[in-house]
């Protein structure tokens, strides 16, 4: 194994032999690396080198694992996976303030890629300012993590932080796509999203373990794609808990606590096209408590305190727990289906379907 320590400032090998490890040193380094058929490399910053207003962008990478490094305000997106890239780590990074000219995606993992693994990283679009830096009605969006769906499959993002951006995990692009990611998304940790913390437009993906936080629109949404499985989520404080279009997903043993609206919404196709009716989605084993009800107002979806089914299409409805004071479950625009109430919720707080 080769070790190379590289100083704050000074050039990178533009193609080290297989096995070497590159060691960023502690501070500031101010570059865009542009890393083209590495295989089997280190770059280790040791949580101590900083790359400011910089970027890597990887094409036609092997095994190459950035790790310890920590990325600072930078323009659009910290890194870039570009096609061929295969099995490449990045760990142990920290992202701060990144996207703060343009917003967009902070990770990218492109088309003809597979196996990227992402894990125990921070993504803080606050940084070290202490409050979002997009410039007030600017029109973009910030997202951390965000996935191609055209040969894109079988990443893993897996232990990460994400604070207050507007998407935290997108897989998928186009609202119609019929592709299947086969990606892991676990065990990640993401608060104040101001759109969705995970949003789905791939199908095949276990979304599993991950917490939740105060999401200003959808905890969790699968827009398109089918077959693709939530469970052991937990979901606090958000304003929809999670909703659903596509076929043949699962979603069992989730905790939904003070979602403001429905927990969990099996929608209909939306207008123009884009995303599928959900359909045979199976719901069981969750917990919903206190959910529905914080918004006062004509919308019979405010009511809802557990799971609103959107269209008239066969699904797969348990036994789950809902304890609050809405309907246990809505149909359509307003019909409670199968649970008499009691003014505090249903009368057994395990509701066995309708």
């Amino acid at each position: 194994m080769t070790i190379i320590n590289v100083a704050a400032g000074a050039a990178i090998d533009p193609k080290p032999a297989p096995g070497t490890t590159i060691r960023l040193e502690g501070g500031r380094h101010s570059c865009v690396l542009s890393l083209v058929g590495w295989q089997d490399v280190i770059i280790d910053g040791g949580a101590a080198a900083e790359l400011w207003r910089g970027r890597i962008e990887l094409t036609d990478c092997q095994r190459v694992t950035i790790r310890g490094v920590v990325f600072r305000q930078a323009p659009a997106s910290a890194i870039v996976f570009n096609t061929g890239c295969r099995d490449c780590v990045v760990e142990s990074c920290s992202f701060l303030a990144c996207g703060i000219s343009e917003g967009g995606v902070t990770m990218w993992i492109g088309a003809g890629t597979s196996g990227i693994a992402v894990q125990r990283c921070r993504f803080d679009m606050l940084g070290a300012r202490g409050k979002r830096h997009l410039i007030l009605n600017q029109h973009c969006y910030d997202i951390a993590i965000m996935c191609a769906e055209d040969d894109c499959v079988e990443h893993r993002l897996l232990d990460n932080r994400i604070t207050q951006y507007s998407y935290g995990i997108q897989l998928g692009v186009r609202g119609i796509c019929l592709s299947e990611g086969r990606h892991l998304v676990q065990g990640n940790r993401i608060e104040y999203p101001w759109a969705d913390g995970i949003h789905l437009k791939q199908g095949r993906i276990l979304v599993k373990d991950n917490t939740i936080i105060g999401a200003f629109k959808n905890a969790m949404s699968a827009r398109a794609g089918a077959a693709s499985c939530f469970v052991g989520n937990r979901i606090e404080d958000a304003y929809l808990g999670l909703v659903v279009r596509g076929r043949d997903h699962e979603i069992r043993d989730n905790h939904f606590e003070r979602c403001r609206r429905s927990a969990i919404s099996l929608m209909d196709a939306k207008a123009g096209g884009d995303g599928f009716a959900a359909e045979n989605t199976l719901v069981v084993g969750n917990e919903l408590i206190d959910c529905g009800g914080a918004d006062a107002g004509p919308d019979p979806l405010i009511d809802c305190a557990g799971i609103h089914l959107g269209n008239d299409l066969p699904q797969r409805i348990g036994v789950n727990r809902i304890v609050g004071a809405g309907t246990p479950l809505l149909r359509g625009q307003g019909q409670a289906v199968g649970v008499a109430l009691n003014g505090r919720g249903p009368t057994d707080p395990i509701h066995r379907g309708g």
